[in-house]
C-alpha cells in the first residue's frame, strides 16, 4: 500500500480554495432552484461522508447532526456567507472523521461542483 503525500496535492486544494467567493462579494438569499440545487449535491457529499463512517455510530451521528446544520442555515444566510459554512463545515467534517486522501479530494471536487451552481458569487 503506498500513502499519498497530502504536500503534493497541497496546490490542488490552495486553487479550489481560492474559488470561494470572495469577502467583498454581495450576499443576496438563496432562491429556491439554488436551494434544491445545493441540498442535491450536499445529499452526494453527506452519503459519501456516511458510507465511509458505517460501523461508528459516533462518526455516523457527527456527520448527521453537521449535515442538519447546514440544512438549517440554508434558509438564514446568504450565498456567500452560505457556502463559506458549506467549505468550512464539510472540510472540518472530512478531516474529523478521517476521509481517505482519495475520498477528500472527490469531496472537495463535488464542493467546487457547488460553486458552479452560483456563478455570480466567483469572480
Amino acid at each position: 500500500m503506498s500513502v499519498e503525500d497530502p504536500w503534493d496535492t497541497a496546490k490542488h486544494y490552495a486553487d479550489k480554495l481560492n474559488a470561494v467567493p470572495r469577502i467583498g462579494t454581495d450576499n443576496p438569499p438563496l432562491s429556491g432552484k439554488e436551494k434544491d440545487d445545493i441540498q442535491k449535491k450536499l445529499d452526494e457529499i453527506k452519503r459519501l461522508l456516511l458510507d465511509h463512517a458505517k460501523n461508528d455510530e459516533r462518526k455516523e451521528q457527527y456527520v448527521q447532526d453537521q449535515f442538519r446544520v447546514l440544512n438549517n442555515a440554508i434558509t438564514t444566510f446568504g450565498k456567500k456567507d452560505y457556502l463559506m459554512l458549506v467549505y468550512s463545515v464539510v472540510i472540518g467534517v472530512a478531516i474529523t472523521i478521517g476521509v481517505p486522501p482519495g475520498l477528500g479530494t472527490q469531496i472537495v471536487q463535488m464542493l467546487h461542483g457547488l460553486l458552479s451552481l452560483l456563478p455570480q458569487l466567483i469572480a
